[in-house]
């Protein structure tokens, strides 16, 4: 299992457990927002289709699995009707209660070929906040979108997992926790639909700039803490280390030195850690004084969001 560390640090203290620590320069907490849907896992043949939806967070909303660009409905790979299966792997009913199968439209979901359901419609009577297309296969659900949120005393960041599926990076895994230990939090996820290596995507957005050495990235508190015989910064780090030093698919080989051989454990796969930063443009905020003439000066400031994204190869258990 690989982890993630979450700290607030100064040069000479550590804070105690922040759950129960009023004093402390922050706090931590797992944001349940609104529930969406959101692509879980997709394999084999329908790998190749991308979830769409006209209102993701609308439970009765229209859904649809987009085909590949330039195919449609008539390509025989396309033509057949789809079974939809249930969390359990039974075959989910429709009104009538036979099969729900959902047939291929051509320009049905914002004027692209897809497979496409209305699920207000009496059809889909039985569908709750999970369906699997398919029989490789395709699987949506409906939930909660969790995110982490630390409220410092000089600013706020959140962070959000985010998982590739038929290359859509717009899907969250949502089953987070965090732990403290020892001197800082832990934090991650557990994505039970992976049986084995995905491409994942941690995303840091805070409203003050994002800093970044090595597997490490911080925010600091503009304002230096001066003493009288030092200053400093306080700072809060997001330690990435675990997550990018995790390597998969271990195999045996045999090596000989100096006339002995030796069992070396070697990796396929490692994590390969990628890191993106970027900022976008919130609001400009104006504010005004009053100068030496007694004249009021305006003065506009534009106001950032600003994101570090750290992408990386992982399995089931993505902790940090």
């Amino acid at each position: 299992m690989s982890f993630a560390s979450a700290v607030w640090y100064l040069p000479w203290t550590w804070f105690d457990d922040p759950i129960n620590n009023t004093q402390q320069e922050g706090k931590l907490f797992i944001i349940e927002n609104p529930s969406e849907w959101n692509a879980i896992k997709a394999t084999g043949e329908e790998s190749e289709l991308t979830f769409w939806s006209s209102n993701k967070s609308d439970k009765k909303t229209e859904i649809g699995w987009l085909l590949p660009e330039g195919e449609t409905c008539s390509d025989n790979k396309w033509k057949d009707d789809k079974n939809t299966y249930k969390k359990d792997g039974t075959k989910i009913k429709n009104d009538k209660n036979s099969d729900l199968k959902i047939k291929c439209k051509n320009n049905a979901c914002d004027g692209q070929s897809c497979y496409h359901l209305k699920i207000k419609d009496d059809e889909a009577i039985n569908i709750d906040e999970y369906v699997k297309l398919g029989e490789n296969s395709f699987i949506i659900e409906y939930q909660n979108v969790s995110t982490l949120n630390y409220q410092l005393d000089f600013g706020e960041a959140n962070i959000t997992l985010f998982k590739n599926v038929s290359n859509d990076w717009s899907n969250t895994v949502n089953e987070v926790f965090v732990y403290y230990n020892n001197d800082s939090y832990k934090f991650g996820a557990n994505d039970s639909s992976n049986d084995d290596l995905n491409e994942y995507k941690y995303q840091i957005k805070s409203d003050i700039p994002i800093y970044q050495y090595g597997n490490t990235a911080y925010v600091k508190n503009p304002v230096k803490i001066i003493n009288f015989d030092s200053s400093h910064y306080e700072t809060h780090e997001f330690d990435f280390t675990d997550v990018c030093s995790r390597e998969f698919n271990a195999f045996n080989t045999t090596e000989e030195i100096d006339g002995e051989n030796y069992t070396i454990t070697q990796y396929n796969q490692t994590a390969n850690c990628e890191y993106n930063s970027y900022e976008v443009w919130n609001r400009n905020e104006t504010t005004n004084y009053t100068d030496e003439e007694n004249e009021t000066v305006y003065v506009t400031t534009e106001i950032f969001d600003y994101f570090l994204e750290v992408t990386f190869v992982s399995d089931k258990i993505l902790t940090l």
